[in-house]
Order: structure tokens, then sequence, then C-alpha cells
């Protein structure tokens, strides 16, 4: 259980880190991103 913690928090950084790296470099406000299409990315590892 422990590990599964730990994962989730790593997994849960990462996407914050990204989600904010994301905005900046798009230089958009939340509102403004196609959320579908970023998070579609994340998964398939490409931005």
């Amino acid at each position: 259980m422990t590990e599964y913690g730990d994962f989730y928090i790593k997994m849960k950084s990462e996407v914050v880190s990204s989600l904010k790296q994301y905005f900046i470099t798009t230089n958009s406000s939340p509102h403004d991103v196609d959320l579908g299409r970023f998070l579609k990315g994340l998964l398939t590892g490409r931005q």
C-alpha cells in the first residue's frame, strides 16, 4: 500500500508540474486550454 501511495504522489506531482509547464509554454489560462487534447497528449507521452 505504501508503494502505491508513493507512486500516486509522484504521478500527481508530475501531472501538476506538467500542467503548469503547459500553461506557461502556451501562455494561456486553464480556461482557454483544450484539456482533453492535453490529457491525451500526456497519456501518449507527447505534448
